[in-house]
């Protein structure tokens, strides 16, 4: 799906998929990294808690089987079969000749592809010697002999961006949100798509090419980006453009709602930290964060990149916003993250999500639906389905009859697990044990709709 500005469905990736040129396997971000996670420790399987009650564990049942814990807990879990690649690729930041290899931070989807693959081909911003890989051991996630190939390509992240603020002698870079926009813009349709290609992709015959087609004052922005506190910078021209004096939209409303249950929540049964979504939902956790931590209350922000206890800076909204990775206060990756912060025995994590289409139990929908043109993907699990694992959670999304159904036709995230929805036009819950929504209070802004 595209990602900026915000999740939407590929046309042409719909239409790809409709024509049978493309296929489409569906899973949740944590329950993917396990299926390699057991390639790469050659053991055929291993369990999850993803994906139990969804579609997603119907339509794999060729790769996913539910059994009853053998050690006798008497609850049932999920089994992932290992999943071992061919080839992987990935872009890291540093590497020596022999490919021993530094990634980015977070780490997000860590180094289990790369491990359970058949070999590894690595692109970096530049290789480094040998003792430079020695003084930054601890960060080396690819060793060199899984490595078949290592190649220098600065700015090889492009158009997303990539960080590492610890590295001696690197420069971090931030996202390029003009170059998504265009993207998204061409990829409308075949033709536009076909002469965008040609001009970034086709006639550029290197990277250095691909560079100066960029320019050096875009590529000097997108690294002064990505410096600590770059933030501040931009954020003066910005509150000079705030109207302080205008109402609030129905989705500033629904917003500071959800943020008032959060936080009454969070006080009442003391969870301490927040699997924020993105969009509304994720500014829902970061208005959340900022009124606790008024009130002495320090709910710390996990992010399924891989980043847990940062206070999110002001001026961009994106998730991924390179301004909040100096700011945490632990930067690991999606599996510790889902596995453990969020979804583990000890954790006492509250998640808030966004979806697509919700029914009247809480089933989420993010995945597909049947139209007029046929079957059309919408921007998939991501980790939400990792997400509901945790002690509560709470959706936060934008209502309409096309988002609000009776019964979702594909069901992402099962809802016996999420207690609370709020839209721009009321607050719902499920109450005494019910296993369907009722609405507890109405927005004021909405009430004259």
């Amino acid at each position: 799906s595209y990602s900026y500005p915000s999740p939407a469905p590929i046309p042409l990736v719909q239409e790809a998929v409709r024509s049978g040129k493309l296929h489409v396997e569906n899973w949740s971000l944590l329950s993917l990294q396990q299926r390699l996670m057991a390639g790469a420790m050659g053991c055929g399987f291993t369990p999850t808690m993803s994906l139990l009650g969804s579609s997603m564990a119907e339509e794999n049942s060729d790769s996913f089987r539910v059994m009853e814990d053998p050690f006798g807990s008497g609850r049932s879990v999920g089994m992932v079969k290992a999943l071992n690649p061919d080839l992987a690729l990935i872009h890291g930041c540093v590497a020596d000749p022999f490919g021993n290899t530094i990634l980015a931070t977070p780490g997000e989807d860590p180094y289990w592809g790369p491990w359970a693959s058949g070999g590894v081909i690595v692109t970096v911003e530049k290789i480094v010697s040998p003792d430079f890989i020695r003084e930054h051991a601890t960060q080396v996630k690819i060793p060199g002999y899984m490595v078949k190939a290592v190649c220098e390509v600065p700015l090889g992240a492009h158009p997303a961006g990539l960080a590492h603020h610890e590295l001696r002698d690197f420069e971090s870079y931030g996202a390029d949100y003009d170059f998504l926009v265009g993207l998204r813009q061409a990829s409308r349709n075949q033709a536009a798509l076909d002469v965008w290609l040609r001009e970034w992709v086709l006639d550029v015959a290197d990277q250095q090419g691909y560079l100066q087609k960029l320019g050096t004052e875009r590529t000097v922005f997108l690294k002064g980006k990505g410096r600590k506190g770059a933030w501040e910078h931009r954020m003066e021209p910005m509150l000079e453009e705030v109207d302080w004096e205008r109402p609030p939209s129905p989705a500033e409303a629904m917003i500071a709602a959800a943020s008032r249950h959060i936080m009454g929540l969070v006080q009442e049964k003391g969870y301490l930290t927040a699997l924020v979504g993105v969009g509304a939902s994720g500014i829902t956790g970061w208005v959340s964060h900022y009124r606790l931590l008024k009130e002495g209350y320090p709910l710390e922000l996990i992010l399924g990149s891989g980043q847990l206890g940062h206070s999110p800076r002001p001026g961009d909204p994106m998730l991924t916003n390179i301004s909040n990775i100096p700011a945490a206060k632990m930067l690991s990756d999606s599996v510790s993250v889902y596995a453990g912060l969020v979804g583990g025995e000890t954790n006492r994590c509250i998640s808030v999500l966004g979806g697509a289409q919700v029914d009247r139990f809480g089933n989420i929908n993010t995945t597909k639906l049947t139209t007029s043109k046929g079957e059309t993907y919408l921007t998939g699990t991501g980790g939400a389905n990792d997400a509901i694992n945790s002690r509560e959670s709470v959706l936060v999304m934008n209502q309409s009859r096309n988002r609000f159904v009776e019964q979702v036709e594909y069901i992402t995230c099962p809802g016996d697990r999420i207690r609370t929805l709020i839209s721009p036009m009321g607050v719902f819950r499920k109450l005494n044990g019910d296993r369907d929504f009722t609405l507890v209070a109405c927005l004021s802004a909405c009430l004259s709709d």
